[in-house]
């Protein structure tokens, strides 16, 4: 990658492996801020290394934003975890599907634990962090919640 800064102490490239069915992830992140990092998703399709996209709410990006590395959580899915620490302070737990035929990865609900939900928040991240097997219920879009 054009200009990438490879910090070794900090592990800012690393695999994320859904299922056997399933291509495994590389992923080159750099520190966005300063509770996030995130950066583009690379796959082996017909034996090249190709960019994942990501669909979200009408908007296709080219990169993933995350506070706590992206975890598998069955059935293509993987679930990463934002921290939002200025207006609203909280929580976010996001669910993606991966469509292997489009290489997308598409947005399927968040969950918010902001503002008076922060301590509730904090602890459910605690277990989703300590548990590979926990995962929370993302029934909720960013724009019903947040607006945008």
């Amino acid at each position: 990658m054009k200009d990438y800064q490879y910090n070794k102490t900090r592990n800012m490239i690393f695999t994320l492996t859904l299922s056997k069915d399933q291509p495994s992830f590389l992923l080159f992140s750099t520190r966005e801020a300063s509770v996030s990092e995130g950066g583009p998703v690379y796959y082996l399709k017909d034996g090249n290394l190709t960019k994942a996209t990501f669909f979200e709410e009408d908007e296709t990006s080219q990169e993933l934003s995350f506070s706590s590395r992206p975890k598998p959580i069955g059935n293509n899915n993987i679930q990463l975890i934002n921290y939002w620490n200025g207006g609203p302070i909280g929580w976010e737990f996001s669910t993606y599907q991966f469509n292997k035929n489009s290489g997308t990865f598409i947005y399927k609900g968040s969950k918010f634990y902001i503002d008076n939900d922060w301590n509730e928040g904090e602890q459910i991240s605690k277990q989703w962090h300590n548990s590979p097997s926990f995962f929370v219920e993302t029934p909720q879009s960013k724009k019903e919640v947040l607006g945008f």
